[in-house]
């Protein structure tokens, strides 16, 4: 399969990614990352944990593989993350997602796991919880199409999906998008705790949310955090 320069930087952000979300905490050997280019019916995806890849903070270019939705790889010879179902299931139901995060982040999987919302308070962060969060009902793998589809289904055009006592699904736009999304959700779920045993705290209005929205980007953040890793030994 040819790589033109576009798609060999997506395939680029998609193994940052999980370097700087393991560096944080948030991605652990099971969580994954991927990235759809634009209006295309294939995805790049992190590989499954193993001998080839056993550390998100060192994933590499060839440990981020190509696939189409159907599951056959187009690129590389590593086999997908386990529940790549749930990415390709994401991005059929969602034309407007271009990168599905999967994981198993501590705080934000607590507010889950009691079945608590999780409250927009704090400025940039709070548009992925301008809605309430859903909830998908089953703490088993996503390990099938039907689960991956009804999984989907729960999400709806949400930016976030709890898995009950498993994990969460963020999306976005791109990988910058649904990576600082993933980052923000824990940060609203530490600030939530935090206020809730401080006393009874003010949620960001609506109309404050979609005016933040509008006027700021995910990119400063990526770089942000993307120069927490080291990139130099992607190859």
């Amino acid at each position: 399969m040819a790589i033109d320069e576009k798609e060999l930087e997506l395939r680029r952000k998609v193994a940052i990614g999980p370097r700087f979300l393991a560096h944080l905490g948030l991605l652990d050997y099971l969580g994954s990352v991927s990235a759809r280019p634009h209006g295309s019916d294939r995805i790049w995806v992190d590989s499954a944990f193993g001998p080839e890849n056993p550390s998100r903070l060192a994933t590499k270019l060839r440990n981020v593989i190509c696939m189409d939705l159907d599951g056959r790889v187009l690129e590389g010879d590593q086999d997908p993350t386990y529940e790549w179902r749930t990415h390709v299931e994401i991005y059929r139901a969602r034309p407007d997602v271009g990168s599905v995060v999967h994981t198993h982040q501590k705080m934000a999987k607590a507010f889950g796991i009691v079945a608590r919302e999780i409250l927009p308070l704090l400025h940039i962060q709070s548009k992925i919880v301008a809605k309430p969060i859903p909830i998908f009902g089953s703490a088993t793998f996503v390990s099938t199409n039907e689960r991956a589809r009804l999984l989907a289904q729960t999400l709806g055009d949400h930016y976030v999906c709890h898995l009950q006592n498993h994990g969460v699904v963020v999306v976005g736009r791109d990988v910058e998008e649904a990576t600082i999304n993933t980052i923000s959700l824990e940060q609203l779920a530490e600030m939530n705790y935090i206020t809730a045993v401080l006393g009874t705290p003010r949620v960001v209005p609506q109309a404050d949310i979609e005016k933040l929205a509008a006027a700021t980007t995910d990119l400063d953040t990526w770089t942000y955090y993307s120069h927490m890793v080291s990139t130099d030994d992607l190859e």
